[in-house]
């Protein structure tokens, strides 16, 4: 989606579309984190692209404080940008305690578990490997922690599984895969003790608004967009 924008954009430049343009950042167009390879902007060429688009843009809304700097070194200017930040609604949505229950079995949690909920992809940005290396120092405090991590992907979830295999954490982490119910997201998100959050870097994330909403503890690391 957020390519997408700058393709209209390059269309506008080249003069298909005559209309003054507003481009949206979400984080991966204009951030960037060199050691985990994210960003468009760590390709030369793209670079190049997203700084001449945006200097042509009218205005240029990012969604979160942690990346105006990301925006001027861009190429966008302190005059057209605007934030906004990131939002989720605040009513609560009525589940009913059948359902929790049956969803609590499914992913076999029981009600001594100590949960431990992410939400954030199998993703080299999300670090979870720092969560992983932690997860022996709270399973001595709390012996029936369970760690529940959401998410597919190739390579990294090979390394964060082999990581896990290697401390002996197998009955302690769950990789429950894609979660594409919401109600499974609200229930495991209202039981979680802890929600966590160990990304490298962020934009405005939504899964800690989510978190919040429910009511849940949050455990984050500090990189722009959580703090």
């Amino acid at each position: 989606a957020e390519m997408q924008a700058f393709q209209v954009a390059f269309l506008k430049m080249l003069g298909f579309i005559k209309q003054p343009f507003i481009i949206t950042s979400y984080g991966v167009d204009i951030m960037t984190a060199r050691e985990v390879g994210y960003g468009f902007r760590l390709k030369p060429l793209l670079n190049i692209v997203i700084r001449f688009i945006l200097k042509k843009s009218s205005k240029h809304v990012i969604v979160g404080k942690s990346m105006k700097s990301f925006a001027l070194d861009a190429g966008s200017a302190q005059g057209k940008i605007i934030e906004i930040n990131n939002a989720v609604p605040l009513a609560r949505k009525e589940i009913s305690e059948e359902k929790s229950s049956q969803i609590l079995e499914k992913f076999k949690i029981n009600s001594e578990d100590t949960v431990l909920f992410s939400l954030s992809g199998l993703r080299p940005l999300k670090g979870l490997e720092y969560l992983i290396k932690a997860l022996p120092k709270i399973i001595r405090e709390f012996p029936k922690t369970k760690l529940i991590l959401v998410g597919k992907s190739d390579e990294y979830e090979t390394y964060i599984r082999t990581l896990v295999a290697s401390l002996g954490l197998d009955k302690n982490v769950d990789f429950v895969g894609f979660i594409t119910d919401d109600d499974e997201k609200v229930v495991l998100l209202r039981r979680a003790d802890i929600f966590c959050k160990p990304s490298v870097l962020e934009a405005c994330s939504i899964a800690i608004l989510e978190a919040m909403r429910e009511g849940v503890v949050v455990v984050a690391s500090v990189p722009g967009g959580i703090d």
